[in-house]
């Protein structure tokens, strides 16, 4: 599933206005959407035990919503998912200069309930560098 509608396709001022935009978040009907899915993705004929997903805001609130039809599905963060990194996807002005592209686990995992989170998942990636993104 892919994230909901974020807000710096929607509010032209949110980029050079916010302190991370490089992570934009969702509108409302992004989230909204992202319930409605996750109701629809609940009814279907088999289970849903585990989600996996990108640490960027609008991934993580995507399915935080998404997971309110679900009682026991347990997250996973894996920093390996997220767009291709190139400079057309995530523009240079936007990438954090410091390289610290996200906050601490424990905040990125506080979008989600308490128990939530499944520990237990050896992410493939810990991390997202800046000398990561190529340029096209």
């Amino acid at each position: 599933m892919r994230h909901g509608d974020r807000i710096d396709n929607f509010d032209l001022l949110w980029v050079p206005n916010t302190e991370r935009p490089w992570d934009p978040i969702l509108i409302e009907v992004g989230k909204a959407r992202a319930r409605a899915t996750g109701a629809h993705l609940s009814g279907l004929d088999f289970p849903i035990h585990r989600v996996f997903v990108s640490p960027f805001i609008r991934c993580r609130r995507t399915a935080a919503e998404a997971l309110l039809a679900f009682s026991s599905a347990k997250v996973a963060i894996e920093y390996g998912l997220y767009e291709m990194p190139n400079n057309q996807v995530i523009k240079p002005s936007v990438i954090p200069k410091d390289g610290n592209w996200f906050p601490e686990k424990s905040e990125l995992e506080s979008i989600f309930p308490e128990g939530t989170i499944d520990h237990s998942v050896i992410p493939i990636y810990e991390e997202i560098k800046v000398d990561f993104l190529v340029k096209i």
